[in-house]
């Protein structure tokens, strides 16, 4: 587990190290009061309970989720953890049953493309997603195509939406390439190929796959920025959550001017609590978090006193410290 400091003030740390002193007093971190004793694993869906297992395996079959073992994996919020995607970039402009968008052939645009699979963002059924020209999805239904600014992944983003930034900035897919979608049952694929920031510049070779187990993957291939910037990373303003893309090269709050150093990000999150904890929050009636109705996801509670305990034949509890920072612990294998 790595948790660099990121930001303090107006200033940015790059993995926790800066030569400039911090701006501000400084930061507390929670969501750390546990340990995984095994890999762990993510267990949600709105009427059944399929596992994702970040798991090793010698290959990633295209009707399951990703298994593999996080080459590199961060805590980004107590809700989303992150590692390295599953599978590099790969076109699906000949694949069977792709199609070809109507966005590939405008600027600043958007469309809406239907799912066959019920998509669980954070605690909202999705079935439908609207793809954003400017390399997004919109997980709300908005029908914004987010020009023409990178909007960083934090709570001072200039877009307050629910979103899946890939590459997003300024793309014009009207001038060449084309925005692609293939559904394969279980999961779906959004993947801009050849699309050129405005005005013709550079070049985005980037897909999203969405999987039924609630999985995200981002994935990057070859491609160029030339001085454009780009976000990318997963943003619920609803629930105050930013994941925003930490190990795919030099990215500050999700954002960068160069192209991604490496294949891609692969997000499991679990489901938010019921109502988004903010920072006025009385830690004495912390949320609770649960699974989705049926299954048998972890829930985490916080009793008012006591050092943090983890009860193998009961759901664990941690206390809230003396100076009130709440922690969570979580009752199973913790669920990522």
């Amino acid at each position: 587990v790595y948790a660099p400091v990121r930001t303090l003030g107006d200033f940015t740390f790059v993995h926790g190290v800066t030569s400039v002193w911090p701006a501000n007093s400084g930061v507390r971190f929670s969501s750390c009061g546990w340990m995984p004793t095994t890999a762990p694993t993510l267990s949600y869906q709105p009427s059944a309970v399929p596992t994702l297992s970040l798991q090793p395996s010698s290959s990633l079959a295209p009707s399951a989720a990703p298994s593999r073992v996080p080459t590199e994996m961060r805590i980004v919020t107590g809700l989303c953890a992150q590692a390295s995607a599953s599978s590099p970039f790969e076109s699906i402009a000949t694949e069977q049953g792709a199609v070809t968008l109507g966005i590939s052939t405008a600027d600043d645009a958007t469309e809406e493309i239907e799912l066959s699979f019920t998509f669980l963002w954070f605690s909202m059924p999705v079935t439908s997603v609207v793809v954003s020209s400017n390399g997004q999805l919109n997980m709300d239904g908005s029908l914004d195509d987010n020009c023409c600014a990178a909007d960083k992944i934090s709570g001072s983003s200039a877009y307050t939406g629910e979103r899946i930034a890939l590459a997003q900035e300024d793309l014009d897919p009207s001038r060449s390439g084309s925005v692609y979608f293939l559904d394969r049952g279980s999961s779906a694929v959004i993947s801009f190929e050849g699309v050129p920031f405005f005005i013709n510049q550079g070049e985005v070779n980037a897909q999203i796959e969405l999987y039924e187990t609630g999985a995200i993957e981002l994935r990057w291939g070859a491609g160029n920025t030339e001085g454009n910037e780009m976000a990318a990373g997963l943003q619920s303003s609803a629930y105050s959550v930013y994941a925003p893309v930490l190990a795919a090269g030099r990215f500050t709050d999700g954002v960068t001017t160069s192209w991604p150093s490496h294949d891609g990000v692969l997000f499991a999150c679990q489901p938010p609590p019921t109502a988004a904890p903010t920072s006025s929050q009385d830690p004495s009636a912390a949320p609770t978090l649960s699974g989705a109705p049926s299954s048998g996801a972890p829930t985490f509670s916080q009793p008012p006193t006591g050092a943090p305990t983890q009860n193998p034949t009961a759901a664990p509890t941690s206390a809230v410290p003396s100076t009130g920072a709440p922690t969570y612990l979580p009752s199973t294998a913790p669920a990522l």
